[in-house]
């Protein structure tokens, strides 16, 4: 489940055409209600309600789903 709330610097970004910029804005606004799809899936396979190449199958972002025993992913622009 991916959430995307209308806030100012959203709505903004959409305004400004800057789509590719999205993402991150919703990653470092999580307390506004933004969840991204990938953060979903990561709940799920640690919850142990789907596996991670199913995830990974239906990601937007492939390196942001977690492997059992890896690394977490690391956010988007964090390289």
């Amino acid at each position: 489940l991916e959430i995307l709330v209308a806030t100012d610097a959203i709505r903004s970004l959409i305004r400004e055409n800057k789509l590719s910029q999205i993402t991150s804005s919703m990653q470092t606004g999580k307390k506004y209600g933004h969840q991204l799809l990938e953060d979903h899936m990561n709940e799920l396979i640690a919850a142990k309600l789907i596996k991670p190449e199913d995830a990974i199958a239906k990601s937007n972002n492939a390196e942001m789903i977690k492997q059992p025993g890896a690394a977490a992913p690391q956010p988007v622009g964090a390289r």
